[in-house]
């Protein structure tokens, strides 16, 4: 039962299913394809709230968010649906991303990062892509690609280059490294922020 960043039906969504609840939470629109798009998930622990962000805009929220799957034995993945063992994240590149815990960054209105983000020490994972290879730069987590998920330098937002997804791959934090529990979420404060480019 990891939690999810899920590309479905041409929308962009965080939890483990479309079903809209406090739960999870969905941007409404459908995305636009061949250019990046900035996307934040935050969560406010005064305020309890679930905030998704595009391009810097407040798109949906949900109140009183609270995570009810396991987190213990499993691991962040980044997927397009989960369907049985098949979690695929299709046809997109993924840019600069980054996990902040104990920090909700945003919670209004904001003008997009224009540079790569940086690291402090509230920050769970860093990926840039500025060495042409899928590491954390933060140097706290082993990642595990699935089926030929890799560097594309072809189409970039910042750095080298960006993960390239064909529809049959994912990226998954390996299930086994002690640092995955550094990456459980919950209920405090959180942002998970990242560049995404859809080719179709």
């Amino acid at each position: 039962n990891s939690w999810a960043i899920r590309f479905d039906g041409g929308k962009i969504g965080l939890g483990t299913s479309d079903a809209g609840s406090t739960e999870d939470i969905e941007d409404p629109t459908l995305l636009s394809a061949n250019q990046w798009t900035h996307f934040a998930f935050t969560h406010k622990n005064s305020d309890s709230t679930l905030r998704l962000f595009r391009n810097g805009a407040l798109v949906a929220s949900a109140t009183s968010w609270s995570p009810s799957w396991s987190h213990s034995a499993n691991s962040l993945l980044i997927s397009r649906y989960k369907s049985g063992s098949a979690s695929f994240f299709g046809n997109l590149y993924l840019g600069s991303s980054r996990i902040v815990k104990n920090d909700y960054i945003y919670d209004s209105a904001f003008t997009p990062p224009t540079t790569p983000f940086t690291t402090n020490s509230n920050t769970k994972l860093l990926l840039n892509f500025t060495n042409a290879s899928i590491i954390d730069n933060t140097m706290k987590n082993n990642l595990d690609t699935v089926n030929n998920a890799q560097i594309d330098t072809s189409v970039k937002k910042f750095g080298t280059g960006s993960i390239y997804f064909d529809g049959s791959d994912s990226i998954r934090w390996n299930q086994s490294s002690v640092q995955n529990k550094a990456m459980i979420i919950g209920t405090g404060p959180f942002t998970v922020e990242f560049f995404v480019y859809f080719d179709g």
